[in-house]
Order: structure tokens, then C-alpha cells, then sequence
């Protein structure tokens, strides 16, 4: 988000930009409406009809936590990985995390201990706890860089996580809109794909 400020600023100083979190359905009504010029969420499957949809970010899964967590200390297989106390980031209703749709078609289950419903105190939560948190590397880097802890490789394949941004077919070929889409793609560090047309 930085980046896109910066860019803003010298690009189109009058530009306003405003964020807001999303409650895990789909904003239909709000890009219909033009509340909303842009939705970016890693939990976007497909787009509905009327609607475009691009990928532009593509992350892995990881496991982070405290340097001194026993963890870190097993061969970190996936028993090793269950024995463990976990943070979880709480993901939109309805939405079910990955790691838990995967242990789920194993017939297993993790404890988690902890639910957090934000993205800032975890890092420092892992740092004084022993508990683990499964999430994207991308995610598990910024916490490090932060606190005293290790990113570790997760015991099995997940696919990766893919982050979407969707808007309305209207603004398609709007060019300040257009303009506004890349370098939201930017700012989330890869263009995945191209853009529809």
C-alpha cells in the first residue's frame, strides 16, 4: 500500500484513497453501485457474471513462531506439526482455512488455542508464546522482520494462496480505473496474470 501512495502522490496528488475490510462475502452491491471501485481478497474463487476478476499475487504457505519454540526442534513432520499449540488468524465467516481443508481430508485436526481477528498482534503473540501460525510467506516475513522468530516450512503440500482483485465490467475500460487496477497489481508485488480485455 506504500508503494501505491507514493505513486499517487506524485502521479495524481488529488487522488483519495480509502480501505475497508471486507466481511467475507462477496461486495456485490457495493461495486454494482460504485461504493467500492475495487475488492482484493485471497478468498474470491471465481466472479460472477457482470464482474471481472484478475489474480495478482501468488504466495505459499509457511509455519512461523517464536526462535526458542520446541517446535523448531522435532524433524517438524506432520505429528510433530499436530503436537503443537496454533495461532489462527481468524479468516472471513464461511471461509474455511486451507491448512484446515487439508488436515480435514486427513481425517486429523489441529489445536488451536488462539484466535486472533487481526493481522498486527500476532507477531508479537508468537514472539512470547509457544504457539505456531500457519500463513502466507509473505505475511510470515513481514512478522520476522519484527520479532524474534523463525519461518519454517510446512510438513505437507498446500496450494498456494492466490490474492484476486475484482471490479464491475462498467469501469472496464475506464482509463483512471484502469490505471488505479495496475498499480493496485503492483503493490501486491507481481502481476500475475494479464488483464482481461
Amino acid at each position: 500500500m506504500a508503494n501505491c501512495i507514493t505513486h499517487a502522490q506524485s502521479k495524481a496528488p488529488s487522488l483519495q484513497l480509502e480501505t475497508r475490510s471486507l466481511s467475507g462475502e462477496f461486495p456485490k452491491r457495493e461495486l454494482e453501485s460504485g461504493e467500492f471501485d475495487l475488492a482484493i481478497a485471497a478468498y474470491f474463487d471465481a466472479a460472477p457474471n457482470g464482474f471481472k476478476i484478475r489474480t495478482v499475487f501468488s504466495d505459499r504457505f509457511v509455519c512461523v513462531c517464536s526462535e526458542r519454540n520446541a517446535y523448531l526442534k522435532t524433524k517438524q513432520t506432520t505429528g510433530d506439526y499436530l503436537e503443537r499449540r496454533h495461532l489462527q488468524i481468524e479468516v472471513p465467516p464461511g471461509v474455511f482455512a486451507p491448512v484446515d481443508q487439508y488436515l480435514q481430508g486427513k481425517k486429523k485436526r489441529r489445536n488451536i488455542s488462539l484466535r486472533i481477528g487481526n493481522f498486527l498482534t500476532p507477531p508479537a503473540i508468537l514472539a512470547k508464546t509457544d504457539l505456531v501460525l500457519t500463513c502466507p510467506l509473505s505475511l510470515a516475513e513481514s512478522y520476522k522482520e519484527m520479532y524474534p522468530l523463525t519461518v519454517a516450512e510446512l510438513p505437507f503440500w498446500l496450494p498456494s494462496i492466490e490474492t484476486k482483485m475484482i471490479w464491475h465490467e462498467k469501469n472496464q475500460r475506464d482509463p483512471f480505473h484502469a490505471w488505479l487496477r495496475e498499480r493496485m497489481a503492483q503493490v501486491e508485488g507481481q502481476v500475475k496474470t494479464p488483464e482481461s480485455k
